[in-house]
């Protein structure tokens, strides 16, 4: 192993540690919006949908479903924006991971486990970070994961008049 392109690439990694964690934190922010949007939007849907129980008419129950299926259009946006936070989110995810499969192979060589990475950060402790990150995307990832599985399930209802 060279010693001096690992001592390189723990240094950068460091660098790219930081920017991740704030690109993570971002992504994340985003998605809770996002996810309030599409929640208010849905609970909208239900509200009109409730509605559609107390209308006798038929022009009526006509405009209704015309109401709830321009709703449904209105949560692609937040679906369509999810969906390219997940994909930011995924590559952050397995970025760390890389470094941390990375940085478990530079610590079998002995003058890179003993390196100093930064004055106050040595090559365990960056170690130790990318694994506390690594378990705590995991966790957050596996949460998002069900947050769109339980998008897939609740389609939009196909109302039928004659």
């Amino acid at each position: 192993m060279q010693v001096e392109s690992a001592k390189f690439e723990l240094r950068q990694m460091c660098l790219d540690i930081c920017t991740m964690a704030g690109t993570w934190l971002q992504y994340i922010k985003r998605g809770r919006e996002t996810m309030s949007h599409f929640s208010g939007g849905r609970l909208h849907i239900l509200y009109l949908e409730n509605r559609l129980t107390n209308i006798s008419n038929e022009r009526l129950l006509r405009a209704a479903d015309r109401e709830i299926r321009t709703n449904y259009d209105r949560l692609s946006y937040p679906i369509a924006a999810m969906k390219t936070y997940l994909e930011q989110l995924r590559k952050v995810r397995d970025s760390i991971c890389k470094f941390l499969s990375r940085t478990r192979m530079f610590m079998d060589d002995e003058i890179v486990e003993k390196y100093d990475v930064t004055p106050t950060l040595r090559t365990p402790q960056v170690l130790e970070i990318l694994e506390f990150l690594s378990s705590r995307y995991d966790a957050e990832w596996e949460v998002k994961e069900m947050v769109c599985r339980w998008r897939t399930l609740t389609a939009p209802t196909k109302l039928k008049f004659s």
